[in-house]
């Protein structure tokens, strides 16, 4: 649902100072496709910074200053 909106917005949006439908909508779906490869972008960099976090607690003893203070960068 997310991209329908994008695409939305940019075609409202985007609309301004431009002539001819097809030169809106390549900008249009230029836009959507750079949005899509930073959300790709995201997701990768999520994944990988999850694994480091698990990696990282599974060889910590849970009850040491290190873990705590993981704990508390969590919290906040």
């Amino acid at each position: 649902m997310f991209f329908l909106e994008a695409y939305v917005l940019v075609m409202v949006f985007g609309a301004r100072g431009l002539t001819g439908s097809s030169l809106l909508e390549k900008s249009a779906w230029k836009v959507l496709e750079e949005v899509c490869e930073h959300l790709r972008s995201f997701t990768k960099e999520t994944k990988e910074l999850n694994a480091r976090y698990h990696k990282l607690l599974s060889d910590i003893d849970k009850d040491s200053p290190q873990a705590a203070i993981i704990r508390s960068l969590l919290d906040n």
